[in-house]
């Protein structure tokens, strides 16, 4: 892979990221609206707090529209670590690609061969602007 393609895929998975992040954000915001929504206006019912609890699980579970947000939200988290893994690769590589660069300069500075800022002509002096 060559570092331009290296670029353009570290690049692909930053939007990935920040895409499946706001996923995320916005499936938990709606989780925790579809909660209230399900949540009744006196508290959930039961003798104390076991029961209330209970009841208040019970509600959730058999709400279709909050497990479909919970599945997404749980979706995230998988995802998003594997994008943090392909990024973290190609990052290592990409540091890599940088060492194998620097290394070839320390050789040729070793071998005598001169590297291409000490081939360069100094640049002419500016001529002076007269006043």
């Amino acid at each position: 892979m060559t570092a331009m393609q290296l670029s353009e895929k570290l690049a692909d998975l930053y939007r990935t990221r920040a895409d499946q992040l706001i996923r995320e954000w916005h499936a938990e915001k709606d989780l925790a609206a579809r909660e209230l929504e399900i949540t009744p206006p006196d508290g959930w019912p039961g003798k104390n707090a076991e029961e209330r609890t209970l009841s208040k699980e019970r509600a959730f579970h058999a709400d279709e529209t909050r497990s479909k947000i919970l599945a997404i939200v749980e979706d995230a988290h998988p995802n998003l670590l594997s994008i943090e893994g392909e990024i973290e690769a190609l990052e290592a590589e990409r540091r890599a690609m940088e060492w194998q660069i620097r290394l070839r300069y320390i050789e040729q500075l070793e071998r005598g061969i001169p590297t291409p800022w000490q081939v360069a002509e100094p640049s002419p002096e500016p001529d002076p602007i007269p006043f």
